[in-house]
């Protein structure tokens, strides 16, 4: 959240936002700060909230209120999905994949594990650490969390990595650490990447649409980039131009 007083501009970090109240010209933002309720007026919104939360039905964890309804939004946001991943850090002592085979994967961005739980991981080159993150998605990553702690999905990580080179390497000897967040679980993101469903080929550009002048969209389930940071960053800087024209100023 962010507000501007007198000259400066305030960030609210950690602001919980559960209603948005709004009218042609008009938008009230209230919800939880430091544990004490706030509430922000503006004469427009930019609205960045994960497809998943928009998603939500009120009284649901981490869902926000519109009032009115996001009625006109409907068809959009049932055109469109989120996916289920599962992103996993993993930190090692050594850069273990460097060495087999005289160095052959010393430069490599990624590798893919087609037939293992985890199909993919990467590194973090071109910069050199011992660090490999893990990715799965759609119905593997349901898969893999259905029923499992972190630690059961850390270990199915490290056979596929064992999948990959060999059980010559001690890779789980090699694990100093790994941090695990579940984001189909998490309230305030509901899901990673937007998807579209059948029927669902306008859903994009109409839930990037504003309202009212008043209510502004961003975000990538919003853009023809969905599920990349560039498409984020497109959403954003498209949004930002609408609101800038909507309050005469310059696009």
């Amino acid at each position: 959240m962010a507000r501007l007083q007198g000259e400066r501009l305030r960030l609210l970090l950690e602001a919980t936002v559960q209603s948005v109240h709004w009218a042609r010209g008009s938008v009230e933002v209230a919800g939880e700060f430091c544990g004490a309720p706030f509430a922000l007026r503006a004469a427009r919104a930019l609205i960045t909230l994960p497809l998943g939360v928009l998603q939500q039905p009120p009284g649901a964890a981490g869902a926000v209120r519109f009032s009115p309804a996001l009625a006109t939004k409907d068809a959009a946001l049932a055109g469109l999905a989120s996916g289920s991943i599962i992103k996993l850090l993993l930190r090692f002592a050594t850069s273990f994949w460097e060495t087999p085979h005289v160095g052959r994967y010393r430069d490599a961005g990624f590798f893919h594990v087609p037939d293992a739980p985890f199909a993919t991981f990467w590194t973090p080159a071109p910069a050199r650490a011992p660090l490999l993150v893990a990715w799965a998605g759609g119905p593997r990553a349901l898969r893999l969390a259905d029923g499992a702690s972190p630690g059961q999905i850390v270990r199915k990580a490290l056979a596929s990595l064992e999948a990959l080179f060999g059980k010559e390497l001690d890779i789980a000897c090699e694990l100093q650490g790994y941090y695990y967040h579940d984001w189909q679980e998490d309230p305030f993101a509901r899901g990673a990447y937007s998807y579209v469903v059948v029927g669902g080929s306008e859903a994009r550009a109409a839930l990037a649409q504003p309202l009212e002048d008043t209510l502004f969209f961003a975000g990538e389930a919003t853009d023809g980039q969905a599920g990349t940071v560039t498409g984020a960053l497109q959403s954003g800087v498209r949004a930002a131009r609408e609101m800038l024209a909507a309050a005469g100023g310059r696009r």
